[in-house]
């Protein structure tokens, strides 16, 4: 079986379905997975955790396999999603997901990839030690052009029988050259007239100032000869 989180309206797994698979998917957005299962690929209309990881095993049996592409960057708290995903794999199922690359962001300047949704970008190294406390590990690494910069990464219960590819090795000595698990690294992101970067160099030790809830500002009347002031 294969598993999709985040699958829409199950444009996906409509090609596994096709090849005789069975399939399922988990999606919030209630409307778009009962539109789903109506169409023919069985969705389930709610987040993915732990619970639901344990009330598919019940209910469908175990997953070869489960997808999550372009999701996990928008789920502030991954331990419940992640041990979901343990559980309900296969002794020897696998997880595969796609989200934006860490060092791509910084080393391209990706800006326009920086918004609310996003409450993550990941980098391979910490993905490594994130996946072992959670008994899963990682063993396979591939750089995809999406978004400017995106990693597929397929992951495996930890003692699987897969052995990890020499990419995730290859992946994480360039992150350490680059040195982006140091404050030190994304100094020249920080802006200089802000008082945490010390012109230019990011202070650690410096607490960050109280954000005061944002205000509208008063509108100020048009200076322009011949237009009317703007009303608030």
């Amino acid at each position: 079986m294969v598993v999709e989180l985040g699958s829409n309206d199950g444009s996906l797994l409509g090609f596994f379905k096709e090849r005789g698979m069975r399939v399922l998917g988990v999606d919030p957005a209630v409307d778009i997975a009962r539109r789903a299962t109506e169409a023919g690929i069985e969705t389930i209309g709610d987040f993915f955790t732990d619970a639901i990881g344990h009330r598919i095993l019940q209910s469908h049996g175990a997953a070869s396999v489960v997808i999550a592409n372009n999701m996990i960057a928008n789920v502030d708290n991954l331990d419940p999603l992640v041990i979901g995903v343990r559980d309900v794999l296969a002794p020897d199922g696998l997880f595969v997901f796609e989200t934006q690359y860490g060092v791509d962001v910084t080393e391209k300047n990706l800006l326009d990839t920086v918004y609310h949704e996003h409450l993550s970008y990941f980098n391979i190294k910490p993905l490594t030690r994130f996946f072992a406390r959670l008994g899963m590990e990682v063993i396979d690494v591939q750089h995809i052009w999406t978004k400017g910069g995106s990693i597929r990464v397929t992951v495996q219960r930890a003692g699987g029988a897969k052995k990890p590819s020499a990419e995730v090795a290859r992946f994480i000595a360039e992150e350490d050259r680059l040195g982006v698990d140091q404050p030190a690294y994304y100094a020249p992101l920080c802006p200089r007239n802000l008082p945490e970067c010390g012109n230019g160099r990011l202070d650690q030790n410096r607490p960050l100032p109280e954000l005061s809830p944002l205000r509208p500002k008063a509108t100020e009347p048009a200076k322009e000869q011949g237009t009317a002031p703007v009303s608030s």
